[in-house]
């Protein structure tokens, strides 16, 4: 009985289906605005040094150099635009589609590689984070990389993009720390001993600046109570929130209760369909659940649980479904979901382009978020709400993040005989006009 195929060209490119799926899912809607994150990376690297990212920005952010060098890197090449910084994420989210696919080969699996691939092409969290300008989507194509060189007994090879990895984000460490102890658990000493020694010199190299991160996020936390919630507590929400956008991605709607029924229902339907791989592959299912659960526990002291930190743990996940007779219906919601968010506006990013372009030569909001205001328009005045002495007849006023800091600007305000008279939305975004009136 001839055997069916699983891809409709050539056998000599199975990849080729879900390599361009993935390329050209991602180039939908990659023109959206900056939102602040990404922002941040574009003033980054067009004004400082690659030395300066390192000893000027460094010390105020939490992540390390490697991606802002690379990222300065490929802007000096193409460009500074929004289309041509995402491009680097979209190359990686890419890149990490063809390796799963080549895992699945290596392990003499093309049909689970090339239905993994698939699901990881049309994922909408990997989709989302394949068109960031940051660094999620590097670090997961590092890592993935590293373990396919791991699975091949190649640990050289493979300490070299977990070192890459931790090098472009610190939360790498869990899933590096994941196969430490699953090569101990194994008796794979020598493994180990080559794994901890490698990360252990990257780790090494960078723990000056780390060190420093550390201790200026602590003080962040101390003086804004809220940061804490926002880098993601311990808690089950943030628990919870994995599964659910590993699944639905970042697609929100109302009623809160449909939501919550649509998107339980999805992440049982996807779970289902990996317990078949998790049979097969335990030692996979247990990469897959060891990141979350020592970022977890390191978030009772430093917050960090958010869902998009472990990012790259998804395309494990997708091996594991790709086992399942329910590959097909996941693939489906996945790529539902992705064009969901894709073709509807509502779930974009912040429109920061959009409010730039109403500004004149002065808008009031909380300094430390105005980098969009910087990357759009560098022409324009930004202040503190501090800094309103009530001699202009007409101010703007971007209350963006004023809830983190506790910012009562309303009441300021009004007490300096303001009015508002305007209130302009650019999707989540809020700019409004107040008029003095006596």
């Amino acid at each position: 009985m001839k055997k069916k195929r699983y891809f409709n060209i050539s056998m000599r490119w199975p990849w080729i289906i879900p390599v361009v799926l993935a390329l050209g899912i991602r180039l939908i809607a990659l023109n959206q605005s900056f939102w602040l994150d990404e922002a941040i990376s574009a003033n980054v690297v067009k004004n400082l040094s690659f030395g300066d990212i390192v000893l000027k920005f460094g010390p105020t952010d939490f992540h390390p150099p490697l991606f802002y060098w690379m990222l300065k890197l490929w802007s000096q090449i193409w460009g500074s635009g929004e289309v041509t910084m995402r491009l680097m994420s979209v190359l990686a989210g890419v890149v990490t589609v063809w390796t799963v696919y080549k895992i699945g080969e290596d392990q003499k699996k093309p049909h689970l590689g090339w239905w993994a691939a698939m699901l990881l092409a049309a994922n909408p969290l990997l989709v989302y984070y394949s068109q960031e300008n940051r660094m999620y989507a590097m670090v997961t194509m590092f890592l993935i990389i590293g373990w396919r060189y791991w699975l091949k007994n190649n640990v050289i090879k493979s300490v070299f993009f977990l070192v890459l990895a931790w090098w472009t984000f610190y939360g790498a460490i869990f899933f590096i720390a994941g196969l430490g102890i699953i090569s101990l658990v194994k008796k794979q000493y020598r493994q180990a001993a080559v794994l901890s020694i490698g990360t252990g010199i990257g780790v090494a190299a960078t723990l000056p600046l780390l060190l420093l991160q550390l201790n200026n996020s602590a003080q962040q936390v101390r003086i804004i109570s809220s940061w804490g919630q926002i880098l993601g507590k311990a808690d089950l929400k943030n628990l919870l929130l994995v599964p659910i956008k590993f699944t639905i991605g970042r697609i929100s709607f109302y009623p809160k209760w449909a939501y919550w029924l649509v998107a339980t229902g999805a992440v049982g339907m996807t779970a289902l369909a990996a317990i078949p791989g998790s049979i097969k592959r335990k030692e996979w299912l247990w990469l897959l659940i060891l990141p979350i659960i020592l970022g977890w526990m390191v978030s009772w002291r430093v917050p960090l649980l958010s869902y998009f930190r472990f990012l790259y743990v998804l395309p494990i996940y997708c091996l594991l479904i790709a086992r399942s007779k329910l590959k097909r219906l996941v693939l489906a919601i996945f790529l539902i979901c992705s064009l969901v968010y894709l073709f509807n506006p509502k779930y974009h990013r912040e429109n920061w382009r959009g409010l730039a372009s109403e500004l004149d030569d002065r808008v009031y909001m909380i300094k430390s978020f105005s980098d969009p205001i910087k990357y759009y328009d560098p022409e324009i005045q930004v202040a503190d709400f501090e800094q309103i002495d009530g001699q202009e007849k007409m101010i703007k006023v971007v209350p963006y993040g004023v809830e983190i800091f506790g910012n009562n600007y309303r009441v300021n305000l009004t007490q300096l005989g303001y009015s508002q008279v305007t209130d302009k939305r650019f999707g989540e975004l809020v700019l409004e006009g107040w008029e003095k009136v006596n």
